[in-house]
């Protein structure tokens, strides 16, 4: 069965569609833009942030932003080993938020971060 050139165009707009469709980074956002919503960059500075800025960081809800806010009032952090003293950060929190914990400078993130992704391990 041959195929006459608009069956090929049709065929060829189908297949665009569906990669769009699978690929949401390469279809427009709500906005009208081309590019899709890229998760919040930037960092916290946890001596001088608020409520509601702390708690954009992975694994950080209100009691231990509170926490936080309490003991740097005392003794401001300067390392990121010093938010063990909070209740409830250990090791496994330290890690997820270095990337985004910083103790001077200003505070630019504006959105929830996640924390990143564990390794996959291959048994």
């Amino acid at each position: 069965m041959k195929m006459n050139t608009r069956h090929k165009m049709g065929a060829l707009i189908c297949a665009v569609a569906m990669m769009l469709a699978a690929c949401p980074a390469m279809a427009a956002d709500d906005s009208g833009g081309a590019a899709a919503k890229l998760p919040p960059e930037g960092v916290i500075n946890v001596n001088t942030a608020t409520l509601q800025e702390l708690m954009f960081l992975p694994g950080i809800g209100p009691s231990k932003a509170e926490a936080i806010v309490r003991s740097r009032a005392n003794v401001p952090f300067k390392r990121l080993e010093q938010l063990t003293r909070i209740k409830g950060i250990g090791r496994k929190t330290l890690k997820n938020l270095q990337p985004w914990v910083r103790f001077d400078g200003a505070t630019t993130v504006t959105g929830k971060l996640k924390a990143p992704a564990p390794a996959k391990t291959n048994p």
